[in-house]
């Protein structure tokens, strides 16, 4: 059979393979839409999203001394550098307690109708509240979490700025309406846009896609890059921790021996 014949027949196969691919893209295309700051802003109710109070979301969303032990933070299970999620077959947390399920992400999670698994939270900011709370999470009370930020006076600050009319601004519930407000910003639509945009042509080079490969992905790389290396130098510590440790317990069994062998030769002399 010759080549000719070969690629005429692969033609008439794979034709309608094409014809149905492009027919899939416009029905997606007529149901997904990019994702946009206005259709962001449309899924959150009773909190208006502004610049200061998305700065103080972050740092609060990195932030241990919200937790009881002042060890784990909101990122400790929804790490971004891992997809919003943490990398065990459940979380866990307050003192190394295994939770009965994995985190879900927080990627894109404003669009979520509910929040939780078993959808109990109706948005982002009652979420927030729950692992504060939860004694296998976070284990800590709304009280001690406002002791904690007022007595930080850069976080009065930020509260200050980021609820400006509000008598009373570091509180529990502005807490999470900040964590909200951060988890609804772009950064966490880039990757839905890139796919939107990309449209598959693999080999093709997209402006969006340019920028979540130049801007986003690379951040993410390096942190976690930073962090696996923070872990290795940490294991080459405790590796040579544990040699000298092992050499000195050497030395100590010889010089053990030896006061064994010198007291045996007093009593024989």
């Amino acid at each position: 059979m010759s080549r000719s014949w070969i690629a005429s027949l692969s033609a008439i196969f794979l034709f309608p393979l094409a014809a149905v691919a492009g027919d899939l893209q416009q029905d997606a295309a007529a149901v997904f839409k990019p994702i946009d700051a206005s259709s962001v802003a449309a899924q959150v109710k009773n909190n208006d999203v502004t610049p200061a109070k998305v700065e103080l979301g972050r740092k609060l969303f990195f932030e241990p001394r919200l937790s009881k032990s002042q060890l784990l933070s909101c990122s400790t299970c929804h790490n971004l550098s891992t997809g919003g999620v943490d990398a065990g077959p459940t979380s866990v947390g307050h003192g190394w307690q295994k939770g009965p399920r994995r985190a879900p992400t927080v990627l894109n999670a404003v669009f979520n109708v509910a929040q939780f698994w078993d959808g109990r939270a109706e948005d982002l900011k009652a979420q927030a509240k729950g692992p504060v709370q939860a004694s296998v999470e976070m284990n800590n009370t709304p009280a001690a979490v406002e002791a904690t930020l007022r007595s930080i006076p850069a976080y009065v600050a930020e509260f200050q700025k980021a609820f400006p009319n509000d008598p009373a601004p570091v509180s529990f519930d502005n807490m999470a309406k900040s964590i909200e407000a951060f988890e609804t910003t772009p950064i966490y639509s880039r990757i839905a846009g890139y796919v939107q945009e990309y449209r598959y042509n693999i080999g093709d080079r997209v402006k969006d896609g340019d920028i979540l490969i130049d801007m986003w992905i690379p951040d993410l790389v390096q942190a976690h890059a930073q962090k696996v290396a923070a872990v290795h130098r940490a294991e080459v510590q405790i590796e040579v921790t544990q040699s000298v440790l092992r050499a000195a317990e050497s030395r100590l069994l010889t010089a053990e021996a030896r006061i064994v062998s010198a007291r045996a030769g007093v009593r024989r002399a």
